[in-house]
């Protein structure tokens, strides 16, 4: 993004000149709206009603089902209807559908709060996998694909998707992450795709990652060589019993 996310929520100066600043600090909007992203993301609604409950759509978020107060980073923040008005007048993110809807003017700046708001709304890991994660097999739901890599900053997210499904990390931007993590990805990366190639695996899953990308690499090719001149020696011998 090429404007910081988090200057969104500062006070327009002109709106301070003119007698309507906000009574909420910052981070204290920038909090509040994250909610309403978590809101729309895991709740899959695409916007935010703005009218009576009643005329709701099924995708549609009505202000009413926020909760009245949320927690972040330890935190307490009330959410009432002036804290509502201020947010969305003043945090910048949002853009006017209709006179009854409003939604965020960048899916990117949604994810990005969504998953902010799981890492610092002090839920547990295990509750963060639950949202991100189907209950039927266990993988993060398609459209949370985004989202999870946002929130793989938690150690606990990051290892589960290094386990499962280490290729999501690679649609995102990992030069960021520290040596054990892509030494971690290299070495499932090979665990995955060699099983895919000839249904074994050459890297144990739970082996200890110590190698550098490249020794690991080696390895890799050199093992695979190994494993289907083997193979090949073990369909020769069943021909000649044959």
């Amino acid at each position: 993004m090429k404007k910081d996310i988090f200057t969104y929520a500062e006070e327009d100066q002109e709106r301070i000149d003119a007698g309507h600043g906000g009574t909420l600090a910052p981070k204290q909007r920038m909090c509040i709206a994250a909610c309403m992203a978590a809101a729309l993301i895991f709740g899959n609604r695409v916007a935010i009603w703005l009218g009576s409950s009643l005329d709701r759509s099924n995708e549609d978020l009505a202000l009413d089902e926020l909760p009245d107060k949320i927690a972040c980073d330890d935190v307490e923040i009330l959410i009432d209807q002036g804290a509502l008005k201020e947010t969305l007048s003043i945090a910048g993110l949002f853009k006017q559908r209709d006179s009854q809807h409003l939604h965020f003017e960048h899916q990117t700046n949604a994810e990005f709060l969504a998953a902010w708001f799981l890492i610092h709304s002090g839920i547990t890991s295990e509750q963060i996998l639950n949202m991100l994660c189907h209950p039927s097999d266990g993988h993060i739901v398609p459209q949370l694909h985004e989202t999870a890599r946002i929130a793989s900053k938690n150690n606990a997210v990051v290892q589960y998707i290094l386990d499962t499904e280490p290729q999501l990390l690679l649609e995102g931007d990992v030069t960021q992450a520290n040596a054990a993590i892509k030494a971690r990805l290299v070495h499932q990366l090979l665990v995955f795709r060699t099983r895919k190639i000839v249904g074994m695996v050459f890297f144990p899953a739970n082996a200890e990652v110590e190698l550098s990308t490249l020794e690991q690499l080696r390895c890799a090719i050199y093992k695979i060589k190994l494993d289907i001149y083997k193979i090949k020696l073990d369909i020769y011998k069943i021909k000649l019993d044959l």
